[in-house]
């Protein structure tokens, strides 16, 4: 097996690290905690009328739509009772 290593831009990749500080908004989450976004990342959740939440609570609802989803598609859906 042959493994080639490609030279990325560090402007392309996309790091969350690489986030121009200068570019972040603050903004509250409905838990109450600080929300540290890029403006750019902050425009398109608003235009796509998504909630801006942090990552703790993201994870939560994340987590709570698989859950739903995996009670469906094994048929433990609490909407057949």
């Amino acid at each position: 097996m042959i493994t080639t290593a490609v030279a990325m831009d560090h402007k392309s990749c996309g790091a969350i690290d690489l986030i121009d500080p200068r570019n972040l908004m603050k903004v509250y989450c409905n838990c109450g905690r600080i929300v540290g976004l890029d403006a750019s990342q902050m425009t398109l959740k608003l235009s796509l009328r998504k909630e801006l939440e942090c990552t703790y609570c993201r994870n939560l609802r994340i987590s709570h739509d698989i859950d739903e989803l995996n009670a469906i598609f094994d048929g433990t859906s609490e909407e057949e009772s």
